[in-house]
């Protein structure tokens, strides 16, 4: 550090008040060169005036520096900005603290809300920032000022990425502009598309080109390039049913066998049957209470070309 020199505009040999430095402004010159060459100390010293810049350090070389050093055990080199006398802010090293630079108010370890490491900045409280734009985000990153997070509108954020808008957030609506969303598969318990109260039905990927809904951890329908399939349901609830009378419709009995259900029971059934003398419809025999196979045969009249349908007593 250079040597230092002092000026001002008071009349040479002015005596401080007692308990300040206790010197003419000539000897402070001495003083603060001979501290700099480390062969005279002070304990105190108090600079009090009524311009605005009553302290006026400056230098010509590469590097202009203030020291604050404490050499006490657990000491803190710290720097306080007072109002009335009073602390309002304090900055500075919190040798108690693994040696954290911490801004707080009337003490480093008071009301911190700014905490810094060698890697790490850590705030508490709430950070305001500007609104800005797409093209230039509030909270961007070193060496991609274009790429980050600002302020769409009243109760509404926004992500960009290159300068341009992404999506946007609001207090009711999230909004994809560009690009497309990429998740995991997920599985038929825990699709990757859910709702937050409802975490096991949503949309999940089963395999390429093949994606399907679970609703509570059962697959419900899925689609593939060879169109769409749904679940195989039961009698008392059928896979195809009505909204006003659920358990109306048809379901999957077994392989190349499905029926059709009227109030949680059997009403007709279809099937892949090559017997000769069946058809492949059977229907409700509500005399017997079952389902029977529905046959043909010849007429009783009627002439040639005609069958008549059968069903066993």
């Amino acid at each position: 550090m250079a040597d230092l020199s002092v000026t001002n505009s008071f009349s040479p040999n002015t005596v401080a008040a007692s308990g300040e430095v206790n010197t003419n402004f000539t000897d402070v010159e001495t003083w603060l060169n001979n501290r700099n060459a480390g062969s005279d100390t002070w304990g105190y010293m108090k600079v009090a005036a009524t311009v605005a810049n009553p302290v006026d350090i400056t230098s010509t070389a590469a590097t202009t520096e203030l020291s604050i050093s404490n050499s006490a055990t657990d000491g803190d080199p710290i720097l306080s900005f007072e109002l009335g006398g009073t602390a309002a802010f304090t900055l500075g090293v919190d040798d108690g603290d693994s040696d954290l630079f911490k801004i707080g108010t009337t003490a480093i370890g008071t009301s911190t809300s700014v905490t810094i490491s060698g890697t790490t900045v850590t705030f508490k409280g709430i950070g305001l920032f500007q609104g800005a734009s797409a093209a230039a985000p509030s909270m961007a990153f070193e060496g991609d000022a274009d790429t980050g997070f600002y302020r769409v509108g009243s109760n509404s954020i926004g992500f960009s990425a290159g300068g341009t808008a992404q999506w946007s957030m609001s207090d009711s609506i999230v909004s994809l502009n560009s690009g497309a969303v990429r998740s995991g598969d997920g599985l038929v318990g825990t699709p990757s598309y859910t709702f937050a109260d409802d975490t096991d039905s949503g949309i999940y990927r089963i395999g390429a080109n093949n994606i399907a809904v679970s609703v509570a951890g059962v697959l419900n329908t899925e689609w593939s390039t060879g169109g769409m399939g749904i679940k195989d349901g039961t009698v008392s609830a059928p896979s195809l049913f009505f909204s006003s009378d659920t358990d109306t419709g048809l379901y999957w009995g077994s392989a190349g066998f499905f029926k059709a259900t009227t109030n949680g029971a059997d009403a007709a059934a279809f099937s892949a049957t090559s017997t000769v003398g069946f058809t492949r419809l059977q229907v409700y025999d509500v005399d017997n209470a079952q389902l029977e196979a529905v046959r043909v045969g010849a007429a009783d009249s009627g002439g040639a070309g005609f069958k008549v349908l059968i069903i066993a007593n």
